[in-house]
């Protein structure tokens, strides 16, 4: 099965799509780096789809500030993002706590939780 691309704002909770299907993962990241009229200031993210939704991107950082620094996308599984926000609901259980403060930065409580309710 093929996959298609699409940008998600999770400056919003919960996430809206921002620019439609994309054919290619590198063309979403392109098209968040020369930037979207209408989410000038938002946080973008990638969304692949298989069938259903399998992997986010954080795009790379080149041109934009912000809570990462990676040069390409850092994609990361649908099923571990359940994981973590589940992990993030219950912070005060030292082993799950250990495994949530090692969590790359891309994936703040606040991005988690925009894009939960499509997990």
């Amino acid at each position: 099965m093929s996959s298609s691309f699409e940008l998600l704002c999770v400056s919003h909770t919960p996430a809206i799509g921002a620019a439609g299907e994309l054919p290619t993962a590198d063309d979403a990241a392109r098209r968040i780096a020369a930037g979207l009229p209408e989410h000038p200031h938002c946080d973008l993210i990638i969304a692949r789809r298989s069938g259903g939704l399998v992997e986010f991107g954080c795009p790379p950082t080149a041109g934009r500030s912000g809570r990462c620094c990676h040069s390409s996308v850092a994609w990361v599984a649908a099923d571990w993002l359940r994981l973590l926000a589940a992990g993030y609901q219950v912070p005060d259980v030292p082993a799950i706590a250990d495994a949530v403060a090692q969590v790359p930065r891309c994936w703040t409580p606040a991005r988690v939780a925009s894009i939960v309710s499509l997990l």
